[in-house]
C-alpha cells in the first residue's frame, strides 16, 4: 500500500523534506540597485527563491517552480537577462 504522505494533491509541490536529496544549486542574478534574484535548484527543478527589487521574473519563476519543470533542460539561462522568460512562459 502507498504511503498517504507520500501522496499529493495536483498543483502542491511536494514537501521538500520528504524527497531524497539530489543536486542542489545556487544561482544569482544581481543588478545593483535594481534587482536581486537567487534560485535553489535541486537535480535542475526550482526548490526555493529570491526575488528583490524591480524584477519581473516573479511569476514566472513561481510558475517554473509549482510546475516542477528542469530548468537545465529549457537550453539557456532561466537568469540571463538578455533573455525574456515571458516570451516562454506565462
Amino acid at each position: 500500500s502507498q504511503d498517504p504522505a507520500a501522496a499529493v494533491a495536483p498543483g502542491v509541490p511536494p514537501d521538500p523534506t520528504s524527497v531524497p536529496p539530489g543536486r542542489f544549486e545556487v544561482r544569482v542574478r544581481f543588478t545593483a540597485g535594481v534587482e536581486y534574484v537567487k534560485l535553489i535548484t535541486r537535480d535542475g527543478r526550482i526548490v526555493g527563491a529570491m526575488i528583490v527589487g524591480d524584477s519581473d521574473l516573479g511569476d514566472t519563476i513561481e510558475n517554473l517552480m509549482w510546475s516542477g519543470t528542469n530548468i537545465d533542460a529549457l537550453g539557456f539561462d532561466v537568469l540571463n537577462p538578455e533573455i525574456d522568460l515571458e516570451d516562454f512562459f506565462d
